[in-house]
């Protein structure tokens, strides 16, 4: 029973909150791209992972419908990310993706980014609550947040490959449609 509370309380030390103080740093991040479909085959782009991140300003509910359309319109899976810049494994998540690193894991998968800090009360009255980010969900065609979500605790120095192992489960659920 120790051993468990102690394990419990490493992960939550090891996790980002979405009530965090953003860490201060002078150090500049790299931006990401809005999407990794920039092959030149139409079958392979509409494969690999592709990235949407939210402007700050974007209005949630009427964004995320309007990509999440778009997306389904083109036969792709779509989930929901609710992260933040200052948060390791969502930056680790945006570079992997960017690297190819997930391609066989999030195939056919549009991942729409949003950040906590600018839009968590807007996601919070649409369902996507969390305590821990990144967070995911499937989102419904109504832009709420279905019952597939993963609220995982990824430790802060989790690698692209363990970040796909934890999605794996959510991504195959959402191919079988719930």
């Amino acid at each position: 029973m120790k051993a468990v509370f102690v394990m419990f309380v490493c992960c939550i030390e090891l996790a980002c909150t979405r009530d965090a103080t953003p860490p201060t740093s002078t150090s500049t991040s790299t931006s990401t791209s809005t999407s990794t479909s920039t092959s030149a085959s139409t079958e392979t782009s509409n494969l690999r992972p592709s990235l949407v991140e939210a402007p700050p300003d974007a209005e949630v509910g009427s964004f995320l419908r309007t990509e999440r359309s778009r997306a389904v319109k083109d036969g792709r899976i779509v989930l929901v990310e609710v992260g933040a810049s200052w948060c390791p494994p969502c930056r680790t998540l945006k570079a992997a993706i960017a690297r190819g690193e997930l391609d066989g894991v999030l195939d056919g998968v549009t991942l729409i980014a949003f950040d906590a800090d600018a839009h968590g009360p807007r996601l919070d009255l649409l369902g996507y609550q969390s305590k821990f980010i990144p967070y995911f969900a499937v989102p419904r065609p109504d832009a709420r947040a279905s019952d597939l979500q993963l609220d995982a605790k990824i430790p802060k120095d989790a690698t692209g490959a363990q970040i796909g192992a934890t999605l794996a489960p959510l991504v195959a659920a959402a191919r079988r449609g719930g």
